[in-house]
């Protein structure tokens, strides 16, 4: 009896991973971005990047395919109105320099990462579904 409770246990422990891992995968989307841009001040060169929801812990992870570029940050509730999982990157354009002003993924973003504008115009970049 023991080993069948102790049996049930590990295969639930499994199959929970498992619909964890599933669920991690299917909130991972990549796209190009054809531009150099910054960060909180660093520069991140143009490439591909992922852009990952992890919604267990409440936040967003933006890298690069390598790992050398990667910043997370905290989600807050979007656009109510949005019902898909459409990921938007939103820059703001300051001559020819582009600084990610936030991350939308479906009706979570990321809180404005890009503060001090001084021109309101911004490029807007949308990949995803």
């Amino acid at each position: 009896m023991r080993y069948t409770i102790k049996h049930l246990v590990m295969m639930a422990a499994v199959l929970v991973t498992t619909v964890a891992a599933t669920a991690t995968a299917n909130a991972e989307v990549q796209m190009k971005v054809p531009f150099d841009f910054t960060v909180a001040g660093k520069i991140w060169p143009a490439g591909v990047y992922t852009v990952d929801k992890d919604p267990q812990f409440g936040t967003l992870t933006l890298k690069s395919l390598d790992w050398s570029k990667s910043s997370n940050w905290i989600i807050c509730p979007g656009d109510k109105g949005i019902t898909s999982t459409r990921v938007v990157l939103d820059f703001d354009v300051l001559g020819s320099e582009h600084a990610l002003r936030l991350i939308r993924f479906g009706d979570k973003q990321t809180p404005l990462l890009h503060k001090h504008a001084k021109e309101q115009a911004y490029h807007e970049v949308q990949i995803g579904e």
